[in-house]
């Protein structure tokens, strides 16, 4: 059922602001979207959530799919070219991390407050 409501949730939020941050290289939108899926899936992992009721069948399901939901909360128009700032990129793996093998649905609804492309996308097209 989590995976259903964070699927249903991501695809929902979009929109960014702006604000500066120094990170000297940042990671492309793909790169970050990438680090999000495998950090969640490797919590999955450890808690034996791979198949198992409404969650992946495997680790390579989970990847795609958490693949997927970032790179379409974060659209390349609003959240390319160095705009994700890595501060709170980080919040949005540890909530992500915090929430994978919770069953709360509230536990969801943070992760995704704290991954949103309005949180996550502050920085300023370079």
């Amino acid at each position: 059922m989590k995976a259903s409501i964070l699927s249903l949730s991501l695809l929902a939020l979009v929109a960014c602001g702006a604000a500066a941050d120094n990170t000297v290289v940042e990671a492309t939108r793909e790169t970050r979207a990438q680090s999000l899926a495998g950090e969640a899936c490797t919590v999955y992992e450890k808690c034996n959530m791979y198949g198992s009721g409404d969650n992946y069948g495997t680790r390579a399901d989970c990847v795609a799919d958490y693949n997927k939901k970032a790179l379409d909360m974060w659209p390349a128009d609003k959240c390319n070219a160095n705009r994700i700032n890595d501060g709170k990129f980080q919040n949005c793996v540890g909530a992500v991390k915090e929430q994978a093998c919770s069953q709360g649905f509230f536990d969801a609804i943070a992760a995704l407050d704290k991954c949103k492309s309005s949180t996550v996308c502050t920085d300023n097209a370079n």
